[in-house]
């Protein structure tokens, strides 16, 4: 998951000066929830019209929102706040105001969005089980479906003040993943974690990895590809390093061809390539790796070599 700045495309004309067909179903819905509250949902088919996909396609460059795997044939019009129901509180009828408003609508994949039957991989997952999954049938479900936890009061109609909400899930739009969220490290497997190990954020984070469910193993699996391109990368510029200041010792030559490789795996870090938050995240500790080796490689270079012993 990436930081995004909705602003940075307009949002799409058939939501933002309805058409006659759009302004319809709004107030057949005003209608439809104006008595006692139904037995069902109302059905809202307009906030997926070919404009609302393809600026959400474009503003999350394909992606889906949450775990970034690329969005291919398959988009899911995700409703941030769940427009039918609330599976965190039954009372509620569903945030069926705001089925229609942009900036309540994300792009995702089946994984994320749908309750699905999915394997969870954690630390403890041993080859072995991991190399069931590929087979074995999962038994729990795991996916975002129409849960929304939250802190605070919630609101149950559109004059309610949805600020008093404080929503546990992360939304990417409004907050910055990147200060709640971490990449493993000594993992054989790209596992995500909560940045802090307490506090609200803390909390936050392990809402948002349970609920859109990141850590499921085919997700694991893609991202795992990427980790490992990753990681044979950084062996081969450390090997080569290693090979350059063994036989020029504090030349600058070696330490500027090992920077431009670091700055070549940046690729994987561009906003359309899939789980560039993973990449961003190993990239940068890698360079900051690289950076303290140059450093001990010159401190050992300049050091001033110790006197003979007295005969």
């Amino acid at each position: 998951m990436r930081s995004v700045d909705r602003t940075s495309e307009p949002a799409p004309a058939s939501l933002t000066t309805p058409s006659a067909s759009v302004q319809s179903e709004i107030d057949a819905a005003v209608a439809y929830y104006s008595g006692a509250r139904p037995a069902k949902a109302f059905t809202f088919t307009k906030y997926k019209q070919h404009d609302v996909t393809s600026t959400l396609r474009k503003l999350f460059w394909n992606k889906c929102a949450y775990c970034e795997s690329d969005l291919v044939d398959s988009l899911d019009v995700e409703h941030f706040r769940p427009k039918g129901e609330v599976t965190d509180d039954p009372d509620h009828p569903g945030y069926w105001w705001l089925a229609l408003k942009w900036e309540n609508l994300l792009p995702a994949c089946v994984g994320c969005n749908q309750q699905r039957h999915q394997h969870l991989v954690t630390e403890a997952t041993t080859e072995e089980e991991y190399a069931s999954f590929q087979t074995k049938c999962a038994t729990e479900l795991h996916g975002k479906g129409n849960h929304f936890p939250i802190d605070g009061i919630r609101a149950y109609q559109a004059s309610d003040i949805l600020s008093d909400e404080q929503h546990r899930i992360l939304d990417p739009t409004v907050d910055d993943p990147e200060q709640f969220l971490k990449w493993s490290s000594g993992s054989a497997y790209s596992l995500l974690f909560p940045a802090g190990s307490n506090g609200s954020d803390c909390d936050r984070a392990l809402s948002t990895i349970a609920v859109y469910a990141l850590n499921r193993f085919r997700l694991v699996q893609s991202r795992t590809g990427i980790l490992a391109e990753l990681r044979t990368h950084a062996a081969l510029i450390t090997e080569e390093l290693e090979e350059d200041f063994a036989l020029a010792g504090q030349s600058s030559l070696p330490v500027r061809r090992a920077l431009r490789r670091v700055t070549a795996l940046r690729m994987y870090c561009a906003p359309d390539r899939p789980y560039s938050a993973m990449a961003k995240a190993f990239i940068d500790e890698f360079a900051k790796q690289i950076a303290a080796r140059v450093a001990e490689n010159e401190a050992a270079a300049t050091q001033e070599p110790a006197d003979d012993p007295v005969a």
